[in-house]
């Protein structure tokens, strides 16, 4: 699918909400890690109410996201900072 159709799919981003996640060490983190996607690309795309941010730096992670979707998973950011959805 090209990134025309995805974006007729996605929830327009003024209707959906930004959750910064909270940033932990690698001692401290709980459950599967997503690592970064060295392609810039961003890991997951839903169509959800809620967008993923890095507690650092600010990046998108994850758009479109149903709050009950992922349960104990770590996002790695390009900044290097881990994301613990709580």
């Amino acid at each position: 699918m090209n990134d025309e159709g995805k974006a007729r799919r996605e929830r327009p981003l003024c209707l959906r909400k930004r959750v910064v996640l909270q940033v932990v060490e690698p001692h401290e983190a709980r459950g599967f890690v997503v690592p970064h996607n060295r392609s810039g690309s961003i890991p997951f795309r839903g169509r959800g109410a809620n967008d993923y941010a890095c507690g650092d730096c600010g990046s998108l992670i994850a758009i479109g996201v149903n709050l009950a979707t992922f349960q104990n998973f770590v996002f790695a950011c390009g900044c290097g900072a881990l994301n613990q959805v709580s």
